[in-house]
């Protein structure tokens, strides 16, 4: 007992120069120094911030989606990274004029394809859509170039969701 006394001021001591150390290192700590993250900090800071950044590349020219990023001046400027809504009366053709992503909202259409074996492709069903014949609304169709492939609509009114190049005839 004789010896805890003795020892006990020297232990009182080590345990507040041990407080000090681990009060004044918690004054200096920031986040910064530590590497992991929360998933709300990814998604509801980072993810936006990111996005904004490559939408205003996009929007500058400094960045293509798919493909080559190269300034050439004979290729064609960068396509909008969102849909068009586009609306169509009866016995118009919407023609790709280079690859095209093409939806059927409202009223229908029929495909257009110079070629008997290829027509445009539906990513939603995984099938070819021949010459003359009927897209499904709401299915993901893709012109694949404007090699004069497109639709023809056979409703008075029909409205469609496009992304790419494409041309109204008719």
């Amino acid at each position: 007992m004789n010896r805890f006394k003795k020892c006990l001021p020297a232990l009182i001591g080590i345990a507040v120069v041990c407080m000090i150390a681990v009060f004044a290192e918690g004054d200096s700590y920031t986040s910064a120094d530590d590497p992991l993250v929360t998933y709300s900090y990814v998604t509801q800071v980072l993810r936006p911030q990111l996005k904004q950044e490559i939408l205003a590349e996009l929007q500058n020219g400094n960045l293509s989606i798919g493909g080559n990023d190269s300034k050439d001046e004979d290729e064609p400027a960068p396509v909008s990274a969102s849909y068009e809504v586009v609306h169509a009366t009866l016995g118009q053709q919407i023609l790709a004029d280079d690859a095209c992503e093409i939806i059927l909202r409202s009223g229908s259409a029929k495909a257009i394809s110079p070629f008997a074996d290829q027509g445009l492709s539906d990513v939603s069903s995984g099938s070819e859509i021949l010459n003359g014949k009927e897209l499904s609304r709401n299915h993901y169709v893709i012109i694949p170039r404007g090699d004069g492939r497109g639709v023809s609509v056979t409703t008075n009114d029909a409205y469609f969701m496009i992304r790419g190049e494409y041309r109204i005839v008719g």
